[in-house]
């Protein structure tokens, strides 16, 4: 075992593996969840438990902090419903998370400081509607402290902001469909980041209605209404 693995990660650990997920609204066979079982080539099962201790004995192999292991252990579904389709996207790209944790570095520091609220990031289900079953799944979001009432295992309902980073596969599902349904369920702000184009475009509400309040490309900058204070160069974001 490496050094640095404490005993109570351990006891974190096998506590995580002993324990249930909480029930999560239905999407379909989900990709990975309690009743999760491996398959070998041969086309037995692998037992459950045993799968669970093997991810287990990598976590502490490999000396994984505990942040990660939270991650992991919920339930690893990427898939969104919008407009009672179902979207699986792919896993995103190493820039695209690069982008992710350039925008994070960014607008934590202005959050903590100010202490305005909490910030997430994906895979993280914001649950805007659960009979209907409309789920997200930003890249980033934003809750206020006055609105933290909705962070339970996932989000229960419109966070503060949005934000998404736009891929070739993604265009037409985050400019639109995901930005009405936004709209629709009244979140604040809806951030569009375009990579190919080094461009960041900021909308807020305005009368029920998303309309562009910060546009920069390059090195321009670009400032939130929701977040106060923030106000930045996006070159940085870009940058690899």
């Amino acid at each position: 075992m490496p050094l640095g693995v404490e005993v109570s990660t351990l006891v974190t650990l096998l506590s995580i593996i002993t324990r249930k997920s909480p029930p999560r609204p239905s999407r379909g066979a989900p990709h990975f969840s309690p009743n999760f079982k491996g398959q070998r080539k041969d086309g037995n099962e692998i037992p459950e438990r045993r799968v669970m201790i093997f991810s287990f004995l990598i976590a502490v192999f490999y000396n994984i902090t505990m942040d990660n292991i939270l991650v992991i252990e919920k339930d690893f579904d990427l898939r969104e419903i919008i407009d009672g389709e179902e979207y699986m996207p792919p896993s995103p790209f190493g820039f695209h998370q690069r982008i992710i944790l350039n925008l994070y570095d960014i607008i934590s520091p202005c959050i903590k400081q100010k202490k305005l609220g909490k910030i997430y990031t994906a895979p993280l289900d914001v649950i805007l509607d659960e009979p209907k079953k409309v789920i997200l799944q930003p890249d980033l979001l934003f809750i206020k402290n006055e609105n933290l009432s909705i962070v339970k295992q996932w989000i229960y309902g419109a966070p503060n902001m949005v934000c998404e980073i736009v891929s070739k596969s993604s265009i037409y599902r985050d400019t639109v469909k995901k930005k009405k349904v936004c709209e629709k369920y009244k979140i604040p702000e809806y951030w569009l980041v375009y990579p190919e184009y080094s461009t960041i475009e900021i909308y807020t509400l305005e009368n029920n209605e998303y309309e562009l309040y910060s546009m920069a490309t390059d090195d321009g900058v670009v400032k939130s209404k929701v977040i106060d204070g923030l106000e930045f160069e996006i070159s940085s974001i870009f940058t690899d």
